[in-house]
């Protein structure tokens, strides 16, 4: 018997050995963790760790839209899919609402514009408050 056909039975007890590593053992599973989040950010955004932590102390560690602070969870990093240019930090639901629009800024536009004529659901004070911050102001004519 060769080394190549004894090869699967080894790496079967590798594989037992770091699940059995991973359920027991905290400092092990936390080191993973980083090193599986250094490397999807590499490899998706090309930004190291030290990047994302200077990105996230920037936002104060709060959501770049909603300015929600995440309870235990990172904050997902919001890119440009054309440019691949990471444009900041965003809660999941402010991710997933951006990533839904497909960046469409006019599509976006309509939802405010359907949510204003909704009295029921955003009051004219809130609605104030979120023009005021983040729509740009728009040209008189």
């Amino acid at each position: 018997m060769n080394c190549y056909q004894k090869q699967p039975d080894v790496r079967k007890r590798r594989s037992d050995k770091r699940k059995l590593r991973y359920k027991t053992d905290a400092q092990y599973r936390k080191r993973l963790a980083l090193i599986n989040k250094r490397s999807e950010l590499k490899r998706l955004y090309d930004i190291t760790l030290s990047q994302y932590f200077s990105l996230l102390d920037k936002q104060h560690g709060q959501c770049a839209l909603c300015r929600a602070f995440t309870s235990g969870r990172k904050l997902d990093v919001d890119h440009d899919h054309v440019t691949k240019k990471v444009r900041g930090l965003l809660c999941r639901r402010c991710n997933r609402m951006l990533g839904l629009a497909n960046d469409r800024i006019e599509l976006l536009y309509a939802a405010i514009r359907y949510l204003k004529h909704s009295k029921h659901i955003v009051t004219e004070q809130q609605l104030a408050l979120y023009e005021k911050e983040f729509l740009p102001s728009e040209p008189k004519p």
